[in-house]
């Protein structure tokens, strides 16, 4: 199955929260505009330096403010309009520093991101085993 059947079923099966690991962010990007099931939903990015960018407008306009990766999860889940994925670059050292506090507001956040049609994507480069993602 390629990356972007893959990404594709996640999606067709409403899972919101997707964690792709790859150096290759400019194509998990592309993979994600080019799926037709997806062509309704917002894509938009967010990494520390940079902030939010906009790839494809959704239906509503996503709120974009300046914020960092410890009040971006609470911020996403007030304000991330439905139908939006939002793709999150280099999370894992916020995720890696908080890795408990991360963990639990992703899995409180992810019926709610279910219910409204809202996707986050985390696109982390591999990591040392020692310094895994939880794989709960």
């Amino acid at each position: 199955m390629s990356a972007k059947d893959e990404l594709s079923a996640m999606l067709a099966a409403n899972v919101p929260l997707l964690h792709v690991v790859t150096y290759e962010e400019q194509r998990v990007l592309g993979t994600l505009l080019a799926i037709r099931e997806a062509q309704d939903l917002g894509v938009v990015a967010w990494d520390a330096p940079e902030g939010f960018v906009e790839h494809r407008a959704g239906k509503q306009p996503f709120p974009k403010k300046e914020l960092t990766s410890d009040n971006l999860l609470k911020y996403i889940d007030d304000q991330m309009p439905q139908g939006t994925i939002l793709v999150l670059k280099d999370f894992h050292h916020a995720w890696r520093a908080k890795r408990g506090d991360i963990t639990r507001r992703l899995r409180n956040m992810a019926p709610r991101l279910r219910k409204s049609s809202r996707y986050i994507v985390m696109i982390t480069p591999p990591l040392p085993r020692e310094e895994d993602l939880p794989l709960e």
